[in-house]
């Protein structure tokens, strides 16, 4: 349900219409280190399992489905390797601000 969150974040509050980056195939366990990430040309998300297991973490889940949306919205920026800082901030932005907008508390904190 945060993929649903995170979409209608961006269409109704951000108001991108086109940045669906279609279906998202979670791959969840993939391994048990502490490591997730978004495989662009497989349009996947990998959770891992080390630490808090990812699958139950909104903000590393909202944060990897948010690079799909990047590749969508600045597609020449999501493949150039010198824009890993921007890509990864524009990802933070939009999990934080997914956990804010829905009030989604994590471990007895707010995200």
């Amino acid at each position: 349900y945060y993929a649903t969150w995170i979409q209608r974040y961006i269409r109704d509050t951000l108001q991108f219409k086109r940045a669906n980056p279609g279906q998202v195939e979670f791959i969840v366990g993939f391994n048990r280190e502490d490591n997730s990430y978004y495989d662009l040309q497989r349009n996947r998300v990998y959770l891992g399992l080390g630490g808090v297991p990812d699958y139950q973490d909104a903000e590393v889940i909202l944060h990897e489905y948010a690079h799909g949306i990047h590749s969508v919205i600045n597609h020449p920026f999501s493949i150039d390797e010198k824009s890993i800082n921007l890509r990864e901030g524009f990802c933070d932005y939009i999990a934080l601000s997914v956990c804010e907008q829905n009030g989604i508390r994590l471990f007895g904190m707010a995200c």
